[in-house]
């Protein structure tokens, strides 16, 4: 039996553990399966200041402890709920972003660099003279 994940790639059963979350490593893969219990109800995901009060700081709570950083910024959020006929375009705009179907990269490095400058205007420089890391958080609300 084959199934499909994220990046598109035909993978066999038997090569189903390279996705086993506790194997995984952010600073060895690139990318890390992290267990977060939030706070938010579903009906939450429509008040903008709750998500930024509550998820976003779980968010950073989260990523402080694993990343064993000093500080944690979130930059930006975007809250993706699909539509009900979605893959298939209605052709009209949406009240949410429809979910991706690959998996993706929203950065590059000068924009990360521009984003810390733009954020931190009295204290970029000092900032930039340790370790800068985008991380990309993907949590599943359904």
């Amino acid at each position: 039996m084959q199934e499909t994940h994220g990046l598109g790639t035909q993978l066999k059963e038997s090569a189903m553990e390279i996705f086993h979350k506790d194997e995984l490593s952010l600073k060895r893969d690139g990318y890390e399966i992290m267990h977060l219990v939030s706070q938010m109800k579903y009906e939450d995901w429509d008040d903008d200041p709750a998500i930024k009060n509550v998820y976003l700081r779980e968010v950073a709570d989260s990523l402080l402890k694993a990343l064993g950083a000093c500080h944690v910024q979130i930059i930006e959020h975007t809250v993706r709920k699909r539509h009900e006929v979605f893959p298939v375009s209605t052709g009209e705009p949406y009240k949410y972003n429809q979910p991706t179907s690959i998996a993706h990269i929203d950065t590059t490095v000068p924009w990360v660099l521009d984003m810390v400058r733009s954020l931190n205007p009295e204290k970029a420089e000092e900032v930039m003279k340790h370790r800068v890391q985008c991380v990309k958080y993907v949590y599943h609300i359904g």
